[in-house]
């Protein structure tokens, strides 16, 4: 014999947490939220292909240990000084931590700006070159959140695309593979 399943009431559904809520209407996603959501970076970079060229939108400049190893079409390396007054009370977008004294330390930067737009400007992102790597290895993903297989290649601020050289050179750059073209 089926039993048959009756709704909370309007009244004990706003009672619940999230998790109670979530496991009354989906019993499937019944567990802590934490327990629930799959995991950021359940693909490797490589299995995703890499996104269409792009006319060049950005320029990217690179500060930190063999930036110049990196240098492609649209990638640059930035100096110090430079990287110093560009970093003066920003942060990273994913840590959330100060960026001056990254350059101080020599860590690895991503500067991106808007072609012709002057690097001292306002329009300037400054990523730690990890997080900025990890974001661009991440799939995109359609209006249901499902992944279809091609990696990021948009600034997360600016939004505006990177070329497939300035993709490839952020991610190696952050020590993360390129993915192949598709």
């Amino acid at each position: 014999m089926e039993v048959a399943w009756a709704a909370p009431s309007m009244d004990d559904m706003m009672r619940m947490s999230f998790d109670e809520l979530r496991g009354c209407l989906h019993p499937a996603h019944a567990g802590t939220y934490r327990e629930t959501i799959p995991i950021m970076h359940s693909r490797t970079p490589h299995q995703a292909r890499m996104a269409p060229d792009r006319p060049q939108e950005l320029d990217v400049y690179l500060y930190g240990p063999r930036a110049e190893d990196y240098v492609t079409i649209g990638v640059s390396c930035v100096e110090a000084r430079s990287a110093e007054a560009m970093c003066k009370g920003r942060r990273d977008f994913v840590l959330f931590e100060e960026l001056a004294p990254a350059v101080r330390e020599r860590k690895r930067l991503v500067f991106v700006v808007p072609v012709g737009a002057h690097c001292r400007s306002a329009q300037v992102q400054v990523y730690y070159a990890q997080s900025l790597g990890r974001w661009l290895s991440e799939e995109k993903t359609d209006g249901a959140g499902r992944p279809y297989g091609e990696m990021r290649d948009e600034d997360p601020m600016l939004k505006k695309k990177f070329t497939k050289a300035q993709t490839s050179a952020i991610l190696s750059f952050g020590g993360f593979s390129a993915a192949p073209a598709a």
